[in-house]
């Protein structure tokens, strides 16, 4: 999560087997194939009941094998068959083979669980370590080995010496997976060109076939290591689904034919959210594995925002985001028969969501920019808009869509806005925020508009005014695309654009037979959108539907199983035959 926290920092100042029937939580393991498509992975950091776990560090320190067990389990029944887990090499320094100890009780949890690991070695993203007592740093994420022992020859003889006894202790484990030998490493230095080499050299050593990778925040940095890994990952963090398209691709583009793996994504708090983040990228990164960030909601400094499941009470946040993992791994040939129960305000592990509103995606947020009124800011929602917008800027930075004057302009109006704030000063945040928002909505507009979601239709000026935003609400293709609402309230009737994600080649309207129906309760503007073979998407013809008529659909299209019908906050009705599907 580098490129984030440097905004935020910026704003603050089919392949064969590879792997050998599966049984979530319960001890059997899923054979992963050898091109890594399905890999369902989930960021790990493992907690301590009544302690907080802030970091690697103090999860290693208070490392409780029974609790390790409690949300293994808990992870493999929400379908995931992986987990990236940090090591810490700050704590090995200091107990040595306790430390070593802890990571195979880790390992035999994960197999008792039916789960495999992957184990981060060394860590680029964070605060920097102190020269003098890292093991004492639990609170804040703390990179290691930081600046000043990357470049040192003798710490390197002690990463490797680590590197060999981390390695010797898991990699004949039965749930042993890989190594990411640096999660985010800065630039393309030393890290690149000397650290990272030596570490995997010194991998291979003792095992040649050990599967490695290095999980670096940018897709355009995959190629600097690619020559040392047996598969790339990176990270598409963003409020675009073009973001992670373009990542995918960039990636695949520098793989030279390896596997490539998205080993980290998804920001619920943020506007990156789970439940629309896994009906996306399960699908249409083709050929690729994907590990969400984070599988345990813990008190790091991002567990406001981002976590599946309680560490205690094994309930989770967003019973319909597990419910699309779940999904996921059902479409693979994985049984997820486990109902988890959502948490509650009263468990006693609760910890609140935030900053945007719950159930908000890139949608709701790019909606809130686009239909901006002057003068609509209020101090009391500043701990959103700045996250928010930051996250939007960290979006513009990875699809690369923002000049650095551009930058700089932005950076001056959100200083503003934080010192108005400060100062309890409304009139003056207000204005500031509307400048915000002046210079980041045509960005949207003009280079980072997703047809999929047609956001940008509403700002367009043929829409409809003077209407309320309503809730975006995803139905499951049978293809797993995605159908989307993106519409206004506007009594008596009800104008709704809907995207229609559709197989290259495929038409929406008309279809041989009619097996499937669409029934229209008020005006209805369809934006159809069919899919190249990349998996993009572009919008074909608005189509209008009226009242009291029935349109056939592709059938193979539209599936909501379990259900005759979708009914919008609204009132429209979407009703789809089930008997057919």
């Amino acid at each position: 999560m580098r490129l984030i926290g440097t905004i935020l920092v910026i704003l603050s100042c089919l392949g064969a087997t590879k792997l050998g029937s599966a049984a979530p939580g319960g001890g059997g393991k899923e054979p992963i194939r050898a091109d890594l498509t399905n890999v369902r992975g989930l960021n790990w950091l493992p907690t301590r009941p009544g302690l907080p776990v802030s970091n690697p560090i103090g999860s290693w320190r208070v490392a409780d094998k029974a609790q390790q067990l409690r949300e293994l389990t808990d992870m493999a029944r929400l379908g995931a068959n992986v987990v990236r887990v940090w090591g810490s090499m700050v704590v090995w320094e200091v107990e040595g083979a306790g430390y070593l100890t802890k990571l195979v009780d880790l390992y035999d949890a994960a197999d008792l669980a039916g789960m495999r690991v992957e184990l981060i070695l060394f860590d680029g993203f964070g605060i920097e370590p102190s020269p003098t007592n890292a093991y004492a740093q639990t609170a804040g994420w703390v990179k290691y080995p930081g600046t000043q022992k990357l470049a040192s020859k003798p710490f390197l003889a002690q990463a490797r010496a680590y590197t060999r006894a981390v390695v010797l202790a898991t990699r004949n484990h039965p749930a042993h997976f890989g190594y990411d030998l640096f999660n985010e490493p800065p630039g393309s230095g030393h890290a690149i060109k000397t650290f990272i080499p030596a570490i995997a050299q010194t991998i291979y050593a003792i095992d040649p076939a050990a599967e490695t990778t290095v999980g670096h925040a940018v897709a355009q940095d995959v190629g600097l290591t690619e020559p040392f890994v047996k598969h790339v990952s990176f990270h598409p963090y963003g409020q675009f689904r073009k973001n992670v398209l373009f990542g995918a691709k960039t990636a695949r583009s520098l793989a030279k034919g390896k596997p490539v793996v998205i080993n980290e994504i998804g920001y619920e708090g943020v506007g990156q959210s789970y439940l629309d983040t896994l009906a996306y990228v399960s699908v249409v990164p083709k050929g690729m594995g994907f590990m969400i960030f984070d599988g345990i909601v813990t008190s790091h400094q991002f567990g406001s925002g981002t976590g599946f499941i309680g560490p205690i009470s094994g309930k989770v946040r967003s019973r319909p985001a597990a419910e699309a993992f779940q999904r996921v791994a059902r479409n693979q040939g994985i049984p997820t028969p486990h109902a988890f129960a959502e948490w509650t305000t009263a468990d006693p592990d609760y910890l609140p969501f935030g900053p945007v509103p719950r159930g908000w995606d890139h949608a709701e947020v790019v909606t809130e920019l686009v239909t901006w009124r002057p003068g609509q800011a209020r101090l009391a929602d500043w701990p959103r808009y700045n996250v928010t917008l930051a996250w939007m800027w960290v979006s513009f930075g990875y699809l690369q869509e923002v000049q650095p004057a551009e930058l700089t302009a932005f950076y001056a109006a959100m200083t503003t806005a934080r010192r108005a704030h400060a100062h309890g000063a409304q009139k003056l945040f207000a204005s500031a925020m509307d400048r915000v928002v002046a210079m980041t909505a045509p960005i949207i507009e003009q280079r980072s508009s997703d047809s999929l979601v047609v956001n940008r239709y509403g700002a367009a000026s043929s829409f409809p005014t003077n209407q309320v935003p309503m809730r975006l609400t995803a139905i499951e293709l049978r293809d797993h695309r995605v159908v989307r609402l993106v519409g206004r309230d506007a009594p008596p009737n009800t104008t709704v654009h809907v995207a229609f994600g559709l197989r290259a080649g495929a038409a929406m309207l008309p279809v041989r037979g009619g097996h499937a129906q669409l029934h229209v309760d008020a005006l209805f503007h369809v934006i159809v959108a069919q899919a190249d073979a990349n998996g993009d998407f572009s919008v074909l013809v608005p189509v209008e539907l009226r009242a009291g008529i029935k349109y056939p659909v592709f059938a193979q299209a539209i599936a909501f199983p379990g259900s005759s019908g979708f009914s919008a906050s609204n009132g429209v009705h979407l009703d789809f035959d089930p008997t057919v599907f």
